[in-house]
């Protein structure tokens, strides 16, 4: 490793503290253990620093509506290594995918050396969702490919590997897809407006009535929430708002969105348009992202109550994001007539 290159590091948000004011602490990867709900959160390539890499951890708790304070849940966050001359550029290095692999997924599958029962190892790793973002799926996908390897040297069968890296859920907005099968389930949301777009695997929207779509592949388990934007068609938006970005899904601890609406130009474009208006798809969509994250961790919750295995339930999962886009396609459809109306009443008004 060269000497001027920053580690890549976990962390992992916790509670404030007149000690620690900024809720986040450094993690002892030789200490780690995974034995209750826990979300690994990959960012895109700019979670460089330790700022970033706990605004990940803080989006998740508040997307769900969780405090650090809550025992049942573990949120950790992986900080990208990087080049001291150039603080920007992300990458992971080979011996670092080693060491996550044996200090967070090996212990989950092998004791002393040794592989354990294949149901013991699928409820191990149903403690397990990852929340990732463009790039941090390519180094999910890593792992995941590591710790395949490491289970078949342990003589796990492939079938058994396959069933057992199912239980991690995947949860990924704007994912950077490799073509490779995956090895997790995963949720993927895209935006057809998002101007990487073209980097995506081909990719549809099923219904021209809908503001989005849903398409499951269960050979795959994997469930593709696709939307033609996260916002609507409202001009010069995209110049302020970059799709691609997680801030179109960002809430406060007042579970308010975050939005940039200050600049002049931006209202100047938007002088018709109410912020309930505006950001009414990313509300939407907030909710399916958060309601996909807080159900796999329910499920890992229901896991460790229950002697039997409990898989993720991706249909039902689909079931209720379907029913968050048909009440929103409804909302803009009703909002399409009221101001047909609206403006076939003013038009009325100025003939009389």
């Amino acid at each position: 490793m060269q000497e001027d290159r920053m580690p890549s590091i976990l962390g992992q948000r916790i509670e404030k503290t007149k000690e620690n004011k900024y809720g986040y602490i450094d993690i002892d990867l030789n200490n780690l253990k995974i034995d209750s709900p826990t979300v690994l959160c990959f960012g895109g390539n700019y979670v460089v620093g330790r700022r970033f890499a706990n605004g990940l951890a803080k989006f998740v708790f508040n997307l769900i509506h969780a405090k650090p304070t809550n025992k049942n849940l573990k949120v950790y966050s992986l900080m990208y290594g990087s080049l001291d001359n150039n603080p920007t550029a992300a990458d992971v290095t080979l011996k670092e995918i080693i060491v996550l692999t044996n200090s967070i997924f090996l212990p989950l599958v092998c004791k002393n050396g040794k592989r354990i029962d294949t149901l013991s190892a699928q409820k191990n790793m149903r403690n397990l969702t990852i929340v990732s973002h463009c790039f941090g799926i390519d180094l999910a996908n890593l792992l995941a490919c590591t710790i395949a390897d490491k289970m078949l040297e342990l003589k796990y069968s492939k079938p058994e590997v396959i069933n057992i890296l199912k239980q991690i859920t995947n949860i990924s907005y704007a994912p950077h897809k490799a073509k490779v099968f995956p090895l997790f389930s995963n949720i993927d949301f895209y935006s057809m407006k998002d101007k990487y777009n073209k980097y995506y695997p081909h990719i549809k929207k099923a219904n021209k009535d809908l503001f989005a779509a849903t398409k499951l592949n269960k050979k795959e388990n994997n469930l593709t929430v696709i939307a033609d934007s996260f916002l609507g068609d409202y001009d010069d938006a995209d110049e302020f708002f970059d799709e691609h970005m997680l801030d179109l899904l960002k809430k406060d601890e007042n579970w308010q969105l975050k939005a940039i609406t200050e600049q002049p130009q931006f209202i100047k474009n938007h002088a018709n348009k109410t912020k309930d208006e505006l950001f009414s798809r990313a509300e939407s969509m907030s909710v399916c992202f958060g309601l996909c994250i807080a159900e796999s961790v329910s499920n890992s919750i229901d896991n460790k109550q229950s002697k039997n295995l409990i898989e993720i339930d991706l249909k039902k999962i689909k079931a209720n994001i379907d029913y968050l886009i048909d009440e929103q396609s409804n909302k803009e459809k009703t909002e399409k007539i009221v101001k047909v109306i609206q403006s076939k009443k003013e038009e009325h008004s100025l003939k009389v």
